[in-house]
């Protein structure tokens, strides 16, 4: 006899959105930004860069960023080549245990997905049936959990472009994380990068497509959306 014990699924909504953008007409879903649902980003193409919190991954073809509720995150734009994507969203209460590749990480690590062979162009082709084809609720289902375990089959990459490219706005961003809501000040910044405020400006701009001090702003922005929705929860 073979005993086998299935962890319940909780219902959950899901919406999955296909895009083409451009750098000049993007719209909120490349601005930093947070949510209360899980989601499942796939390039397809583009010359772009991921941050979620104070990380920024390096993004090819068929690569996966995931974030859960709450965490920050946004695109970066390096040029006006066409950006490509794919974009899951799905609430996830319930399914915790189920999740892994979500909820067996610590917040804000280990956000990109990478694939070994011909797992990522497999990733973009359900994408693809998901997106456009027409199916009953059980292929949907079924669809969604291949795409599940091609996640939890990939590498998960903990290392970030701030780790290993510009010290100096690593050193900010963790200066920024850690006073959100005190007074920061660009000098106080440049001082602890060990730059001018000249050199700090411009390797924002670079990196994140905006300055320190909109860096800071929207990342305030996005903290009381956050106090705002957990009080509203309550």
């Amino acid at each position: 006899m073979k005993n086998i014990s299935f962890e319940t699924v909780s219902g959950f909504d899901l919406s999955i959105v296909y895009n083409v953008i451009h750098r000049k007409n993007h719209t909120f879903e490349i601005d930093p930004h947070i949510h209360d649902k899980c989601e499942i980003y796939v390039n397809v193409s583009g010359d772009i860069s991921f941050m979620v919190e104070n990380k920024i991954y390096p993004i090819k073809r068929g690569d996966v960023i995931i974030t859960r509720a709450h965490e920050y995150h946004h695109c970066i734009y390096h040029s006006d080549a066409p950006h490509e994507y794919y974009c899951i969203l799905f609430s996830a209460q319930g399914n915790e245990a189920i999740l892994k590749p979500f909820f067996e990480r610590p917040f804000g690590e280990a956000n990109l997905i990478t694939f070994n062979g011909n797992d990522d162009e497999r990733l973009i082709e359900l994408c693809e049936t998901f997106y456009k084809k027409e199916m009953q609720a059980i292929e949907q289902q079924l669809l969604f959990w291949q795409m599940m375990e091609l996640l939890n089959q990939g590498n998960k990459v903990n290392h970030s472009k701030t780790q290993i490219h510009r010290s100096e706005i690593s050193e900010a961003l963790k200066c920024i994380e850690s006073r959100l809501t005190d007074e920061i000040r660009i000098t106080e910044l440049a001082r602890i990068s060990n730059v001018s405020v000249n050199t700090l400006e411009r390797r924002f701009n670079e990196e994140l497509n905006m300055t320190p001090m909109e860096y800071i702003k929207k990342k305030r922005l996005n903290l009381r959306i956050l106090f705002s929705s957990l009080l509203f929860s309550a």
